[in-house]
């Protein structure tokens, strides 16, 4: 008994379940929640992981932010961002910046010019 997610079923001849786990829908990922205020660093509040990698979030500058991987998981073209936040005007924008094999860089700004002080949420899909 239970409830699967995306299963991998194991059947026997007679077509009967024999084996039922959840699956991980072909990709790994990371999903957290994050805020951040002033010259301080992100506080994040973890969703989902399954990657097998922690994450620690470090402000870098005004309005850039760095994630950081505990192990090489980031793969270029492989690797899904989606970073959804808001600051402290309507009109800004948070978007990843650079990538490299452990650490993502993401930018916040209003207009042209980069801003602290935002919230939201970020999903990393990591494809094999």
């Amino acid at each position: 008994p239970g409830n699967y997610t995306s299963a991998d079923i194991t059947v026997d001849a007679q077509g009967r379940i024999t084996a039922a786990t959840s699956g991980n829908n072909g990709y790994t990922s990371y999903v957290a929640s994050f805020t951040q205020s002033g010259t301080n660093n992100p506080i994040v509040s973890l969703l989902y992981n399954d990657t097998g990698a922690t994450f620690s979030w470090v402000r870098t500058g005004l309005g850039v932010y760095s994630i950081t991987a505990s192990s090489s998981i980031f793969t270029i073209n492989k690797t899904f961002f989606n970073v959804q936040g808001f600051g402290t005007t309507p009109e800004e924008v948070v978007g990843i910046q650079s990538l490299n094999a452990s650490t993502a860089v993401y930018k916040q700004s209003a207009g042209s010019v980069y801003s602290d002080d935002n919230t939201g949420f970020l999903e990393i899909k990591i494809y094999p």
